[in-house]
């Protein structure tokens, strides 16, 4: 019987080829770096989402503030039309026809 102490040396052809171990990794590392791209995806259309919906806000307030300028400048302007109309056939009433003595 013959003993050898220490490491045994590696079979021959074994670091030349692809072994299921190294194909797993290659595997898990396309696929880390597939879900970084998504991420990265997601993160610029969350940041366009986030910009499109401050504008759409901003839009809204303004569009709110004109629609209530335009209701009180409607609303002054159909009270002036009225006590003009009033006031015109008031005085013209007046005016033709004055009460007989």
């Amino acid at each position: 019987m013959d003993f050898q102490v220490g490491d045994e040396p590696q079979l021959p052809g074994v670091g030349e080829h692809v072994t299921v171990m190294t194909q797993m990794e290659s595997s898990t590392q396309e696929i880390h770096k597939s879900l970084n791209t998504i991420i990265d995806y997601q993160t610029h259309h969350r940041l366009r989402e986030a910009q499109g919906r401050k504008r759409a806000e901003d839009l809204n307030e303004r569009v709110m503030w004109w629609s209530s300028i335009e209701f009180v400048v409607v609303l002054l302007a159909s009270t002036l039309q009225v006590y003009i109309v009033k006031n015109f056939f008031a005085s013209r009433n007046e005016r033709q026809y004055k009460p007989l003595r």
